[in-house]
């Protein structure tokens, strides 16, 4: 029977020619397991004690590298896919015009932090790309010319009736004073709302993060009262719940008021280009008004097709307005847009689509006669004068004599063409 001693036996420090196969360390290396013969190497190992317990060293394939730059984070497969569809629309590699995926709260924080350390790709997202977070799920728009061309120009034009108002010389002093404090929000600024949502623990607030195509504040509000909202990819029932969950919800005891819904038809790239062909469906104009005045929410909604499947207005249903849409005391000034006027944005933002579609057509053609060019790498066509450069002199490769002659020094160049007279 074997004793062995708890502490750890000390190296032997003499030289490897005077060590004695009765050391301490040749006995602990003879107990040890054993293993196939080694090659004889050049230097000699030194032999270090054994310990009793057995350490178990991670691999390198298992260790998660860190990051480089504390600011950048690891994303969860969520939250970088979808920051792989804003870096595809950034870089133009993507043309889809929509594209949802799931993010929770941590997942969607984590995301706006990654693209703030990207100021160019943030920049684009926040200028180009329509967002919305809504009850865990992303949805990422890109804007359309018929869309872009849409919000615009209704945007112009209640900024229009709104300055017409302010303007007008028939009305009160109070109503200018009104129109005069209704201002208008960027379009990048994000709109935070928390919506009631059931769970298995009660009633919870979940956050919802919007920001819409067009949106109006009273007296420098945080929240706007009026907000607009222009569909031309997406369906009308998502369109519908949207509405609600702006009108249901409300942060810091802000409320919107009033929410404009413009769904246009969607036409494919083929059927665009004809004029006769008719619209899948119609252009309607929806208004949603909340009414808080009971204590109980009362959502008024008022429908009209603004221009039917075959391009043609619809007489008289345009999208009517009134001045308390935009503030906060009762004002009934009306603020319409005809439904010729909605129609012609239409019609315009489709020619600018089809110019799109165009140039997007003429950039392919080009790109596939380009590659086409340097796989077929022929030479380009020879004229009666052109000039072989062979170093030191030029010689002509013409049926004519010439008594020309001409002395070039050494160059890497390649070869020009000369203009020269037999």
């Amino acid at each position: 029977m074997h004793s062995y001693s708890t502490q750890p036996a000390e190296a032997d420090s003499s030289p490897p020619s005077q060590r004695s196969d009765n050391s301490p360390a040749s006995q602990l290396s003879s107990n040890s397991d054993p293993s196939p013969p080694k090659s004889p190497s050049r230097h000699r190992e030194r032999v270090l004690p054994i310990r009793s317990e057995r350490v178990t060293v991670p691999s390198a394939q298992n260790q998660r590298p860190e990051a480089s730059n504390p600011a950048v984070q690891r994303l969860s497969y969520n939250s970088q896919a979808a920051l792989n569809h804003y870096q595809a629309l950034y870089r133009k590699t993507s043309r889809a015009s929509k594209f949802l995926v799931e993010l929770t709260p941590k997942e969607y924080t984590e995301l706006q932090n990654t693209l703030e350390c990207d100021p160019p790709l943030c920049a684009f997202v926040r200028s180009s790309v329509c967002t919305k977070w809504t009850l865990e799920t992303l949805i990422i728009l890109m804007p359309t010319e018929v869309h872009k061309t849409v919000v615009v120009g209704v945007r112009k034009k209640l900024l229009a009736q709104l300055e017409a108002v302010r303007d007008a010389a028939s009305n009160t002093g109070e109503v200018s004073r009104l129109a005069q404090r209704v201002e208008l929000v960027e379009s990048t600024r994000t709109v935070n709302l928390l919506a009631v949502r059931s769970t298995d623990n009660g009633p919870a607030l979940e956050p919802l993060r919007f920001i819409p195509d067009a949106s109006f504040t009273f007296n420098r509000r945080k929240t706007p009262l009026l907000v607009l909202e222009v569909g031309y990819s997406e369906d009308k029932a998502s369109m519908h719940a949207n509405a609600i969950l702006y009108l249901q919800t409300r942060i810091d005891k802000d409320c919107i008021k009033t929410v404009i819904l413009i769904s246009l038809p969607y036409q494919e790239p083929e059927a665009r280009k004809r004029q006769d062909c008719p619209l899948p469906t119609e252009g309607t104009c929806v208004v949603y008004r909340a009414d808080r005045a009971s204590g109980k929410l009362v959502i008024d909604i008022k429908c009209k097709k603004f221009m039917n499947k075959n391009r043609r207005p619809g007489r008289g249903r345009n999208l009517d307005l009134r001045l308390s849409d935009f503030c906060l005391p009762e004002c009934d000034i009306p603020i319409s847009i005809s439904s010729q006027e909605l129609v012609e944005l239409f019609e315009k933002g489709v020619t600018a689509e089809l110019e799109d579609d165009a140039d997007d057509a003429d950039e392919k053609e080009s790109i596939k006669a380009a590659k086409r060019a340097l796989e077929d790498d022929q030479d380009p066509p020879v004229s009666d004068y052109h000039t072989v450069c062979t170093g030191d002199s030029i010689s002509l490769p013409t049926s004519e004599a010439s008594d020309t002659e001409s002395d070039v020094s050494p160059s890497s160049e390649p070869a020009e063409t000369f203009n020269l007279k037999a």
